[in-house]
């Protein structure tokens, strides 16, 4: 994995079948912004050599990823075709500053992609309706339900049908930024990347949001939502 290889596309685009859906659809919630920060291509070589090593070894071909700078300390996702990788900061027994790397591995042969366009929605839409003491969608924490309702209906569906009928733990993480318009003529650019994940299936989005403006938001999105089956054995 080098630092200016560009994240590889997967070449057959498939529908996804949903397994749980229809999800509900989300409005879009406040984004906050905590400042300039450097690119992904130029963090990933701060990162140890031995770090970057594991990834290449675990993840297969990167497909999607980011990373970020908080506090002067890094964090990454990796979604590669083999597995999606978080590093996180933290200390080893010493005390020193170290990366923790967790490991969702994933069964290759259920790799899917989707492409998806469009606009954000104005108004909520009701999801499933289970029947038992599971009954009604799968409640999303309100900062991941918000910053889902950034993206068009279509998309927030694909990340969310197969957890609408699962019980298990639902781990996720996203990132974003904007960079601004040319004089502030037709909003800018809003990067956006998310991931969500059970013990049994991934969902993976990553998308440009084009006319972005504060309190606006997006006027369109060019995005592609990926899905997986985790492999067997594999926790949090």
């Amino acid at each position: 994995m080098t630092d200016d290889r560009l994240p590889a596309q997967i070449t057959v685009e498939r529908d996804l079948t949903r397994i749980g859906g229809p999800a509900p659809v989300h409005t879009p919630g406040q984004l906050t912004f905590a400042g300039t920060s450097d690119s992904r291509e130029e963090l990933w070589p701060r990162f140890t050599d031995a770090v970057r090593h594991r990834v290449l070894e675990r993840a297969g071909d990167k497909v999607e990823w980011w990373a970020a700078e908080h506090g002067g300390r890094l964090s990454a996702v990796v979604l590669g075709t083999r597995a999606l990788i978080s590093l996180d900061p933290t200390v080893n027994e010493t005390g020193a500053h170290a990366t923790r790397l967790t490991v969702m591995p994933i069964e290759q042969k259920s790799f899917r992609s989707a492409r998806v366009s469009g606009t954000p929605p104005e108004t909520p839409v009701p999801g499933l309706s289970l029947a038992g003491p599971e009954a009604g969608p799968r409640r999303l924490h309100p900062e991941l339900a918000g910053f889902l309702g950034q993206f068009p209906a279509r998309a927030q569906q694909l990340l969310q049908d197969p957890f609408q009928v699962s019980v298990e733990p639902l781990r996720y993480d996203f990132y974003y930024y904007s960079t601004p318009g040319r004089g502030g003529i037709g909003g800018g650019l809003l990067y956006a990347w998310v991931y969500m994940t059970d013990k049994r299936s991934l969902t993976f989005g990553a998308g440009i949001g084009h006319g972005y403006q504060e309190h606006k938001g997006v006027s369109n999105w060019e995005m592609t939502c990926w899905r997986a089956v985790v492999a067997r054995g594999a926790g949090h």
